[in-house]
Order: structure tokens, then sequence, then C-alpha cells
């Protein structure tokens, strides 16, 4: 944990990684992913592949499946594996949940006054769609999902998109992700960086970006942003 800093005072968003994050829903991906490769290639899903990318695109994780396969692929390839993975998806979204205590963290830093952002990864329709299935679908301003950038983390632009949308300086906002694909976009944003450890699938991976705080569960941001203090002072 990088000791030299602080969370920003005043604090005025908070940016949130959404898989592992938000919702604890890696095991439907890793689940949509292995149905997706079956269906293309005849062949089970590489767990490995999938944990070292956690975070990346969608298409860096189907086109190492391939090259690792020695399968040939062409963008019309991936798409069509993609909407295989997105069907098996929506087939089953009744398996989200949002992380227990996300709910109730939620509430306490809204009514703090922060804003609150989804940066992911994910197709947007998707996005929303999970938020929905984990009863969230309202606590969040902005989505800025994958396919509303032109590059995705770790490159800043996401977390650029998600500020500019709330008004918000970088100097203003933290951002909570469990990947270091997270950490690494959004230092390169200029924002502070929390590590959602409650929901890391490489937590090794995530600490060794040294992160500005972290939080081995999502009440531990209420203590980390110093609300627990100040809903004792009211």
């Amino acid at each position: 944990m990088n000791l030299a800093r602080r969370p920003p005072t005043p604090l005025r968003a908070m940016l949130m990684d959404l898989d592992g994050t938000v919702v604890d829903s890696h095991g439907l991906i890793v689940q949509s992913y292995n149905h997706a490769i079956r269906t293309h290639l005849g062949r089970e899903g590489r767990y490995e592949i999938w944990h070292e990318r956690v975070g990346l695109p969608l298409d860096e994780i189907l086109a190492a499946t391939y090259a690792y396969y020695g399968a040939p692929y062409t963008a019309e390839t991936l798409e069509a594996v993609k909407a295989s993975y997105r069907a098996y998806q929506r087939a089953n979204l009744g398996s989200i949940r949002a992380f227990r205590e996300i709910p109730e963290t939620i509430r306490r830093v809204r009514a703090h006054g922060i804003r609150l952002a989804i940066v992911t990864t994910k197709h947007h329709e998707m996005a929303l769609k999970h938020l929905e299935s984990a009863a969230l679908h309202g606590a969040f301003e902005v989505v800025v999902a994958g396919d509303d950038c032109t590059y995705c983390k770790p490159h800043p632009e996401p977390f650029l998109k998600a500020l500019s949308a709330l008004g918000v300086s970088s100097l203003e906002a933290v951002a909570v992700g469990d990947s270091q694909h997270d950490m690494n976009g959004a230092r390169a944003a200029g924002v502070f960086t929390i590590a959602a450890c409650w929901g890391a699938e490489h937590r090794a991976a995530l600490l060794a970006t040294e992160p500005d705080a972290l939080g081995e569960t999502p009440s531990d941001l209420l203590s980390l942003l110093s609300l627990e203090s100040q809903d004792a002072a009211s």
C-alpha cells in the first residue's frame, strides 16, 4: 500500500469496477467463457488464460485461447464467439448477486453526497443487466463500458470518460477495483486507487501495483474514506 497518499478531500466521486468488485460474477464469466469455447472450438476453455487476463477485454481472452489451440480466427470469428458468450450470460443472469455489504456500503457512500460510476470492460448492455440483476441499477449515475471507449483498461480513457461525465476532477475521486488493470488505469488517470481484495482472482498481481489503499471487505471503504467517523460525529 502506498502510505504517501491519502484519499482526496473533499471526495466527490467513487469509480467502481463491476465484475469482482460490485457483483460476484466471476463464476458466471468462467462458465460463459467455457461455453463459448466449447461451442465454437469443441475444446475446453483454459482457466489459466482467463485468470491471467481478468479485467482485460473479452477479445483478448478469446484471441489468446484460439492462439493456445493453434486455431485460426478473424474478427468475425471472435464476434461469433462473443455472441455465444453473451447469450449464455443472458440466460443465467439470475445467478448474479452483489457482494455482501456492497448495497449498504453504496447506500452510505451516496448518503455523503459522493457520486458513483461504474468503469468496466464489459459490454454496456450486459453491464446494465448485471446491475439490474443485483438490484443496483439505480445506484450508479454513470456506466462507462468497454464498447463506450476506444481503449479499455489499463488505458486511462474509461476513467477519464467517467470523470468527465460526472463533472469531477481526478483529484476529487477514488477508484475501486479487483484487478491490476483497474489499478493501473486509474493511476494513469490520476485517480486515488483502492484494491478490492474481496473479489480479487489474482491478488498477488493486484497488490504488485502498490494501490494507495486496500479493502478486504466492501465495508472497509467506509473507514478508508473516513466516512464512519463522519457518521459517528453527525
